[in-house]
């Protein structure tokens, strides 16, 4: 038995349609283990003791320094504790300037995980580390002094890796590490800073857990206490929105391969039923016939599995490689979880598709060797609910998201009616030529058969609606978002001017001839209040929504030049107690006119109304603010300033001397910022390539196979036309033609498609004008007509060339 099923497998695995079947099923795979092998590796990468990632049993996250009781407190419970304060500031070495995310940390820091120094030593007041990329940006070595602020420090060696490091691949500027005593002498804390204060604790679990029910009522809004589990559970979450984006891609790809794989087994089921009846009429049992059949299946799908399992290894090595340091540092190798998962997976999808095929096939009477429309007495449709079911579950089981899901199975469902319906208006609309010629006879061949036109051009036009997608995105990154910026748009911040420093400074800009914007008064602060209601001020807490996190605000007399009020009172300087707010957030809190909010800063509240509501071109690259108040308001509160301004590339050397003049203004360069997003989006562009031409492949097999399922129908058509007298180049050339007129229509319908698409993603999340995109409207009809094309001439092209005795045979 087992060798007449090897047999069996060797010669008839690869015909009747089965071959697009392991195919199929190695896309649908391919298509989720790619996906599952780089979510399984960042896992294992993150999934580090919380203690390690806090490199504590307890932090406390702070903007401001928290009181002295509240340390006393901690000490008194027996806890040891050290800090770090973390800002962003300007480092000078000669020639050289470079904004770094600075780290001020004290002995004993830390109290788990590991600082990789190079060399290996203890941090010491007047010492600086710096990152290798850092130490090239600034061209120093150590042993050479750097300035940081109103200080020098000397460079002691390499910083490689902190423990409680987050991972940031957007990170605006390199990795530095100083001694805490040496901040003050900086001077580039100031007041309205943007500056996080760090708090380890260290000790036994009942000391612990004193302090936490201590703290727990103390804690103020812009403060955070977290612990070990806390660290876990945002890693998950940050894991979590990261690869959702990549797993759309890859269940779509699942859904076109198993379209491929259902239209692929009917048809070798249609066309066993009757070798089958013979087996039957030989007295082959019905049990003999279910191992054969089951045992040819289950190679087929082990094969599906092995040829998917090493094209998704291979896809998810071109996704890490793509995306480079967009990753972590140190990717684990992956678990066999994700081979389970695409094992188990594809024997799921196997038996949901072939159970109702199989059970028609053992159902075929053995009269259907002499009566051929004898059919097996189960139902067809049958396999249509269980498999929509069966997918609408896996979906689910990957994505955990039901109306994500939904809208996906409806999304394509509608897309290839729509499609098909289009392209199938356009072919209704062709002239039907001189009667008699080739494309004559290509209309009118395909005018009598809309059912098969429809499925075929909706396979056809979504492959190359897919293949549109990837063109856009890769066009949309490679020209860049820089584009759309005003030519004039600054290329600098200016942020962290000290009130004493903000006459000279601007006194500065003129002799330099730096145009630049109106310096604003900065403080931040929080939103606790909206008319009187406490607002949540971290995600998951009960209450009305607030903003989770500390807002920059300014005070002006008058609104800025691009901002446009949509609702309420016109400003003017003499008013009092008001605030302007941008739109998207009044909605966002429906926050209306009148309403009265309290901020707090530096811990005094205040309330303002609402007086109007504004809209602000964030694309400016100006200052802009979502609360502006009236000067009044902040008057009673210590600020410093910020600008922006451009600097043309002749005026580099005026930005150097700033930089000296002024050692504890912080520069922030738009123009690196800008570059490393850019990056950033183009290897995320590149990885995602190679996936979405998966879901292409899988869709050009649903073409494919449906192609291959109708050519007994057409090798027919061309018979009869033979036989009635149709010359051979004449059948020749109106196969040409309706290769052309199908794939050319289904890339016209994908392009109309695909910039309908891009125009309604522009309209709803992009700020960025819509253009047309010239090149699908010639790409995508080329791909379509020659992809055709090419499947005809392999496929019907060799029938022409067959004698008559020889296509009577192999009908």
């Amino acid at each position: 038995m087992i060798k007449l099923l090897w047999r069996l497998f060797c010669r008839m695995g690869w015909q009747g349609g089965l071959q697009w079947f392991v195919l199929a099923l190695a896309v649908c795979i391919a298509s989720v283990l790619s996906v599952s092998l780089v979510s399984d590796r960042l896992t294992q990468s993150l999934k580090v003791s919380g203690r390690d990632f806090l490199a504590a049993d307890r932090v406390v996250e702070s903007a401001t320094p928290l009181p002295d009781t509240w340390l006393k407190q901690a000490r008194d419970s027996g806890l040891q504790q050290t800090q770090t304060t973390e800002f962003s500031t300007m480092l000078l070495a000669g020639e050289q300037m470079q904004l770094a995310s600075v780290k001020a940390v004290e002995q004993g820091y830390p109290f788990y995980g590991r600082l990789q120094l190079l060399p290996q030593q203890e941090i010491r007041p007047g010492e600086l580390w710096l990152s290798r990329q850092l130490m090239l940006m600034l061209q120093v070595t150590p042993g050479d002094e750097v300035q940081l602020g109103s200080t020098s420090l000397r460079v002691t060696g390499e910083l490689i890796q902190e423990p409680d490091q987050s991972f940031n691949p957007l990170a605006l500027a390199p990795r530095a590490l100083m001694h805490q005593h040496d901040v003050g002498a900086a001077q580039v804390i100031l007041p309205g800073s943007r500056v996080t204060h760090r708090y380890l604790f260290h000790g036994d679990s009942s000391a612990l857990e004193g302090w936490d029910q201590w703290l727990s009522s103390r804690l103020q809004a812009g403060q955070k206490l977290l612990k070990p589990e806390q660290a876990n559970r945002n890693l998950s979450r940050q894991l979590e929105r990261s690869e959702r984006f990549f797993r759309v891609a890859s269940l779509l790809g699942l859904l076109l391969g198993a379209t491929a794989m259902s239209i692929a087994i009917q048809q070798y089921a249609r066309q066993t039923q009757t070798m089958l009846a013979l087996l039957k009429t030989f007295g082959a049992s019905r049990w003999r016939i279910m191992w054969l059949l089951g045992g040819l299946l289950s190679l087929l799908t082990l094969t599906g599995i092995v040829i998917g399992c090493l094209l998704g290894w291979l896809v998810h090595s071109w996704m890490v490689w793509q995306l480079g340091n967009v990753l972590p540092p140190e990717l684990a190798t992956p678990s066999i979880q994700p081979f389970i998962l695409a094992f188990v997976l594809g024997s799921i999808l196997v038996a949901l598709l072939v159970c109702i095929p199989l059970w028609r096939l053992l159902d075929v009477p053995a009269l259907r060797v002499l009566r051929q429309e004898q059919e097996s007495r189960v139902p067809a449709w049958l396999a249509l609910p269980l498999l929509i079911t069966g997918l609408l579950l896996i979906n689910l089981l990957l994505l955990q998201d039901t109306r994500l899901v939904l809208g996906l199975v409806g999304g394509v469902v509608v897309l290839i009616m729509v499609l098909g319906g289009m392209g199938y208006l356009l072919l209704r609309l062709l002239p039907s030529g001189a009667t008699g010629s080739s494309f004559y006879l290509a209309v009118q061949h395909w005018q009598r058969q809309p059912l098969e036109i429809l499925h075929q051009l909706s396979g056809i036009a979504l492959s190359l609606l897919l293949l549109g997608v990837v063109i856009s995105v890769r066009s949309e990154i490679v020209t860049g978002f820089q584009t759309f910026l005003p030519a004039d748009a600054p290329n600098r911040f200016l942020i962290n001017i000290p009130d004493t420093d903000k006459p000279e400074l601007e006194k500065f800009l003129q002799q330099q001839q730096l145009k630049h914007a109106p310096l604003y008064p900065i403080v931040r602060g929080r939103l606790t209040h909206i008319n009187g209601e406490v607002v949540t001020q971290q995600e998951g807490q009960p209450g009305r929504k607030g903003i989770h996190r500390e807002l920059t605000m300014t005070a002006q007399a008058q609104l800025p030049s691009d901002s446009l009020i949509l609702n309420g009172e016109s400003w003017n300087d003499s008013i009092r107690g008001q605030v302007s707010l941008e739109q998207g957030v009044a909605t966002e809190l429906n926050i209306k006119l009148q309403d009265r909010l309290r901020f707090t800063v530096d811990d005094q509240s205040f309330e303002v109304t609402v007086r109007n509501i504004r809209q602000v071109d964030w694309q400016s690259m100006r200052p802009n603010f979502f609360m502006i108040f009236s000067p009044d308001v902040l008057q009673p509160f210590v600020v410093n300033w910020m600008t922006s301004l451009r600097v043309p590339a002749d005026k580099l050397p005026a930005e150097l001397e700033l930089a000296r003049t002024f050692p504890t203004i912080t520069s922030l360069n738009i123009d690196t910022i800008l570059n490393k997003l850019q990056g950033v989006l183009d290897k995320l562009a590149r990885a995602m390539t190679l996936l979405m031409l998966l879901v292409s492949a899988a869709a050009i097999q649903v073409l494919l196979v449906q192609w291959q399922a109708g050519l007994q129908q057409r090798q027919a058509s061309l018979l009869l036309m033979r036989t009635f007298g149709a010359r051979r180049q004449q059948l020749r050339n109106m196969l040409h033609w309706q290769a052309i007129l199908l794939g050319g229509f289904a890339g016209i319908t994908a392009a109309f498609s695909c910039e309908l698409i891009r125009w309604w993603l522009h309209a709803e999340w992009s700020e960025q004008p819509w253009q047309w995109l010239p090149v699908l409207w010639w790409l995508l009809p080329l791909s379509g007509a020659v992809t055709v094309l090419l499947v005809s001439q392999f496929t019907l092209q060799p029938l022409l060339r067959r004698t008559l005795a020889g296509r009577l045979r192999s009908l």
